[in-house]
């Protein structure tokens, strides 16, 4: 059994379809049909539609002339900062560059340096402290007991 809710969905439908039956049916225009249509909106229409676009009225060739010299100088300073953009990315990019390559450069030269194999030398604590016997040459440089240079 139906629902009240889908029994009216129904009709709604039912509806519908009735009124898309009675409708005629048109083509789509196809594009040489709406460029005609454009070709015969008169130059005022184009004009109004210009000015809605602009924000503002253009009445003589001076103010059409100032807001194309306004749209040049915003192209131009629009070109400019998109010049100091890319300069200011491309800077950056390369100072990363830079600084993964002395990183890369810095890991390398520390793992070579581990790499190296050790060598341990143990000298005795004695034979540091006191010359060998008979030996010419003391602690001090070759100065003995009293002090005198050999």
């Amino acid at each position: 059994m139906m629902s009240d809710h889908e029994m009216g969905a129904s009709e709604d439908l039912a509806a519908w379809l009735k009124d898309v039956g009675r409708r005629k049916w048109r083509p789509p225009q196809s594009i040489e049909s709406n460029q005609s249509n454009r070709a015969t909106e008169s130059s005022e229409d184009l004009f109004r539609y210009l000015e809605e676009l602009v924000g503002r009225e253009l009445r003589t060739r001076e103010d059409i002339r100032r807001y194309f010299d306004e749209l040049s100088v915003e192209n131009l300073e629009a070109g400019r900062t998109h010049r100091r953009r890319q300069i200011v990315k491309d800077t950056v990019l390369l100072l990363c560059l830079l600084t993964a390559y002395i990183q890369y450069n810095f890991l390398d030269v520390t793992l070579q340096i581990a790499r190296l194999p050790t060598t341990l030398i143990f000298v005795p604590l004695d034979a540091r402290i006191a010359p060998a016997p008979n030996s010419r040459h003391a602690r001090w440089g070759g100065a003995d007991q009293a002090g005198r240079v050999s």
